[in-house]
């Protein structure tokens, strides 16, 4: 069923399950990794908070060896890790991710592409604004290609593969 979310308060949008990993992370710096997975999901039962944290170090086991560390010593891609895990702790449903490949190494890339798989297989939708094809490809089962501003294409892999001139013009690549 459709809503439009626009004028709610953010902590209405958080309640229905929508949630945004933004390009710079919004991390805070001076809490440690657990401080900072703890802070939406705070007004839960502890034994919530405990169960929700721990699936986020399941998913990225470095954030569990780093879940006494301040925030501002993480390596780019963990701060990303940090940021997608502190993002679907709590009853989420919607991830809006915003370049989430921006400046990270292949492997932290690899990864975050493996994490999202298996968020899209527990049900959640990823709504992922990218530029890295190749990420895109692995992560994406819709496409939307914008350019100047309008929709361009809108379609599966597949139906993307067929499209040549789109590729070229507007990924700068042929599949």
């Amino acid at each position: 069923m459709e809503r439009e979310i626009r004028g709610w308060r953010s902590d209405r949008i958080y309640t229905k399950g929508v949630r945004i990993v933004s390009q710079g992370w919004h991390i805070f710096p001076m809490l440690t990794v657990e401080e900072n997975l703890c802070l939406g999901i705070m007004r839960f039962k502890a034994s919530v908070i405990v169960k929700e944290v721990e699936r986020a170090y399941a998913l990225f086991p470095i954030l569990a060896e780093r879940r006494k560390q301040k925030a501002k010593i993480l390596s780019g891609g963990e701060l990303q890790m940090l940021a997608i895990a502190r993002a679907i702790t709590g009853p989420a449903r919607i991830l809006l991710m915003d370049e989430p490949s921006e400046g990270l190494a292949p492997l932290v890339l690899s990864s975050i592409g493996k994490t999202t798989g298996e968020l899209k297989k527990d049900g959640m939708t990823i709504l992922l604004a990218e530029q890295n094809l190749q990420f895109s490809l692995k992560t994406g089962d819709f496409y939307y290609i914008i350019g100047n501003g309008a929709n361009v294409f809108a379609g599966t892999r597949e139906e993307l593969t067929v499209h040549k001139d789109i590729q070229l013009r507007y990924l700068g690549v042929s599949m």
